[in-house]
């Protein structure tokens, strides 16, 4: 059988090969958004010439040298996505949330007696992975049966499991709703859903430090560590009874798969930072990110289970584990903050990070090369810009808004981000501080189930997939205690 590689952007690809590590997997992976804590979220994290919270440390860790105290830091996030999923021209909706630990780190400043002196350690997150989205329609031109008999991954499975057979007499594979390649297909509804869950974080231990006056410098040394988990039903059920055993097909009632994959992510890399002080109302800062080594730990299990009208019941599923490195790209910002302009204070920053530089490591050497020149071919660099303001009212309340954009990286594909953000410091004692932040983003997507090959039309492999609207709120809550 010949090996297919179905394409779903952003997320695994299920009918190629469920255990086939790509380049969107990495993708995936070298995502960050806009979130690193309560007080930074609300400001679309835009702070990288000035200090909010500890989280600040993600977009430049010499930020922490502008703490002239000790803090501790904690947060928690809840997060949720809403996605209308087009599939067959017809719409569905689904939801998903997840809350989780979003930040937690303590700050040391060392007494010193010009400038400063911080050390830090703490957990940010960095990342999340939350999608979820459901489809349903009535295909007339292909099965999913049709991607098994190209595909080496789930060629055994599905022909254990009777979704595909073999002709005594030529020795040729078939599908069982499709006994002829070149008579009309009778068609079958499709269903399914797909969700997504983890979280990609990172313990950094941090320096930073007034080099000279007015010149802020810091290093973090970043382990980032996460899960991820896939889930993706996929059913076909002859609801009409157009396969009912009459020369062109088996007498199917429903075939039923389930794709499960986990990942355990960790990883290493660095940050360096300089903020330089112009005067008492404008800083400007620089930061750079090393490309981060991420191993993913992957396991994963798939199972298909075909069901005839006669009650006979056939079933197989495929486990395994595999291991791989994602190289994730660099990344370099700058940009620089406003104070006491009125009652507010004006934050802006530009990233510039060049997803050609992702890379997958540890596979095998042809799959390393065919990834890396598509990555190459297909893939952007781009620069994500990001608006924050912060007003001070009275002694109590900071009110924060942000904005931020991701262009896509994908340069074949609008995949961009856009985020509206909003926060709310609340001043509740002379070293005692409660944010609250929230995060709205809205973005478009495609997902490939599967490619198949048009066998009344071109001969060519032609895709089935959904495109989908994601709306996705992010919500924070941390304290912060100076001392």
């Amino acid at each position: 059988m010949k090996k297919i590689a179905a394409v779903g952007l952003l997320c695994l690809v299920i009918a190629g090969t469920a255990n086939s590590q790509n380049r969107f997997d990495a993708l995936r992976f070298s995502t960050v958004y806009p979130s690193q804590d309560a007080a930074n979220m609300g400001l679309a994290g835009s702070s990288v010439a000035s200090f909010h919270d500890l989280g600040s440390a993600l977009q430049n860790p010499a930020s922490l040298a502008l703490a002239k105290t000790n803090v501790f830091s904690f947060g928690i996030g809840s997060r949720s996505v809403s996605e209308e999923a087009v599939f067959l021209n017809q719409t569905r909706n689904l939801d998903d949330r997840q809350t989780s630990i979003s930040n937690v780190g303590f700050l040391y400043s060392v007494p010193v007696d010009v400038g400063s002196l911080v050390f830090s350690g703490s957990y940010n997150q960095l990342a999340d992975f939350n999608r979820a989205f459901r489809f349903s329609g009535f295909n007339s031109t292909s099965s999913i049966t049709d991607a098994y008999l190209i595909s080496d991954f789930y060629g055994d499975v599905a022909f254990n499991a009777f979704a595909i057979d073999v002709d005594d007499n030529t020795g040729e594979e078939f599908s069982v709703l499709r006994l002829f390649t070149d008579e009309q297909f009778d068609g079958i509804t499709q269903s399914g859903r797909q969700i997504e869950r983890g979280q990609l974080g990172e313990f950094s231990f941090s320096a930073a430090t007034e080099f000279q006056e007015n010149l802020f410098m810091g290093l973090t040394i970043s382990l980032p560590l996460g899960s991820y988990s896939y889930r993706r039903i996929f059913r076909e059920e002859d609801l009409d009874n157009v396969h009912d055993n009459t020369g062109n097909s088996y007498d199917v009632n429903n075939i039923f798969s389930v794709d499960r994959i986990n990942a355990d992510i960790s990883g290493y890399g660095a940050r360096l930072g300089m903020i330089y002080r112009i005067n008492p109302q404008f800083n400007i800062g620089f930061s750079y990110t090393t490309p981060m080594v991420l191993n993913i730990e992957e396991s994963y299990r798939t199972s298909i289970t075909t069901t005839f009208d006669n009650g006979d019941v056939f079933d197989d599923e495929l486990i395994g584990n595999v291991t791989y490195k994602v190289i994730t790209p660099s990344r370099f910002v700058i940009g620089g903050s406003a104070f006491n302009l009125g009652i507010a204070d004006l934050h802006a920053s530009i990233e510039y990070v060049d997803y050609t530089g992702v890379k997958l490591r540890d596979l095998d050497d042809a799959i390393e090369f065919d990834e890396e020149d598509r990555i190459l071919e297909e893939f952007d660099n781009v620069f994500n810009v990001r608006l924050g303001a912060e007003l001070k009212v009275g002694d109590v309340l900071r009110p924060r808004v942000g904005l931020a954009f991701m262009p896509s990286p994908l340069k074949t594909v609008d995949m961009q981000k856009s985020f509206l953000t909003a926060g709310l410091g609340i001043i509740a004692g002379p070293n005692f501080q409660i944010d609250l932040g929230l995060q709205y983003g809205v973005w478009q997507d495609e997902n490939t189930f599967y490619n198949h090959i048009d066998y009344l039309g071109t001969g060519q492999l032609r895709s089935v997939g959904a495109t989908q609207s994601v709306d996705r709120f992010n919500f924070m809550v941390g304290m912060k205690m100076n001392f």
